[in-house]
């Protein structure tokens, strides 16, 4: 069940919690063209993830990024399951509602493998970027599974 608000569809409550958006917030590019981090200054997975805030998340999947500015204004009215053409600051505010709060459970169940992969990871000389992880309903990507965007 949803709730409309000038016509953005808000997750009721009980909403799924299906997507996982994992957003690259210091891409390696970036930062090498910049002369910042190197290789050598390599950090840990644990020490570079984080659970976004419900804030945080809004402001990531409201963002007009790259991958928002892709698509096509069928392609928003299909995510917003509308069968007009939607600008993309009206995917983008659907999309920023559809932000879901970390529940403590769901961070302590995450930490372990954060914990196992950063220990894998450990041998090797590699940057690793800030990771952010954002949940929502999945509702902006028309039910999927999780995805990523940068």
């Amino acid at each position: 069940m949803t709730h409309s608000t000038s016509g953005i569809r808000k997750p009721a409550q009980s909403a799924p919690m299906t997507a996982l958006l994992v957003n690259l917030l210091l891409p390696y590019p970036a930062v090498a063209a910049s002369g910042g981090l190197s290789c050598t200054q390599a950090t840990t997975l644990a020490s570079g993830m984080s659970f976004a805030t419900s804030a945080e998340q809004r402001k990531e999947l409201g963002k007009r990024d790259a991958w928002a500015r892709q698509l096509s204004a069928f392609d928003r009215g299909v995510r917003l399951k509308n069968a007009s053409p939607t600008t993309l600051d009206q995917f983008l505010d659907f999309a920023a509602v559809n932000a879901v709060p970390w529940t403590a459970q769901e961070r302590a169940a995450w930490q372990p493998i954060v914990d196992k992969l950063s220990t894998a990871m450990a041998g090797f000389d590699l940057h690793v970027p800030q990771i952010s992880l954002v949940k929502t309903t999945g509702h902006e990507e028309l039910d999927a599974a999780a995805y990523k965007r940068q």
